[in-house]
């Protein structure tokens, strides 16, 4: 029960740590005028809609993650339970008591949340953000990329290409491009930017 508590509160820290990229956990809106939740999920499929329609994949999302997001309950009451354990000041025919209860009761809680996230794991496979991380950009837009990213690292479009790839510079040859991995970047996948910006030769190396 302490690994499946430790694994969820993994899961929910990286999870939240992504929203608040977002903004979603403040309500803002994002640059091209569609809420911060939306681009959150959106992102995580990396735009498709792998359930038909906006609504219903939203809803099969939320599904999956509702169980990360009742893990600070889960591992709260856990730590509160400890605590109680801890005081000095209780007997020792309490200690146990309270010992019994809490473990029941993080043991029916996790149990159940355990059940929940078997139960949707298949809509896992339907995400692109697994094995991927969620990346802003110094414009401000929202990305899914590949964990080997790391900050200084540039997107790039190529023209006639279907996709947005990363790329780092070099540091051997100054003239010389290294690939890091594609890149989804929601609200710019359509060609969106691709004229604001000249085009130039790159070298991959």
């Amino acid at each position: 029960m302490v690994e499946v508590l430790s694994m969820l509160k993994k899961g929910h820290d990286i999870l939240n740590t992504w929203e608040e990229m977002c903004s979603a956990l403040e309500g803002r809106v994002y640059c091209i005028g569609e809420s911060a939740e939306n681009v959150f999920w959106k992102t995580l499929h990396g735009g498709c809609l792998p359930y038909g329609d906006e609504q219903h994949t939203k809803a099969v999302f939320y599904k999956w993650y509702r169980p990360f997001k009742n893990t600070i309950g889960l591992v709260s009451c856990a730590e509160n339970g400890g605590k109680d354990l801890e005081d000095g000041k209780l007997s020792a025919a309490y200690k146990v008591a309270a010992g019994i209860a809490t473990t029941g009761k993080v043991w029916y809680k996790g149990t159940r949340m355990r059940f929940g996230m078997l139960r949707h794991s298949k809509e896992q496979s339907r995400m692109l953000g697994m094995h991927r991380t969620l990346v802003r950009t110094g414009r401000g837009y929202v990305g899914l990329t590949s964990r080997f990213v790391r900050e200084g690292h540039y997107v790039a479009f190529f023209e006639g290409g279907k996709m947005l790839l990363v790329v780092r510079e070099d540091k051997d040859r100054r003239d010389g491009w290294r690939l890091a991995g594609d890149a989804y970047v929601h609200g710019v996948m359509d060609g969106e930017l691709f004229e604001r910006f000249p085009c130039v030769m790159l070298k991959l190396v």
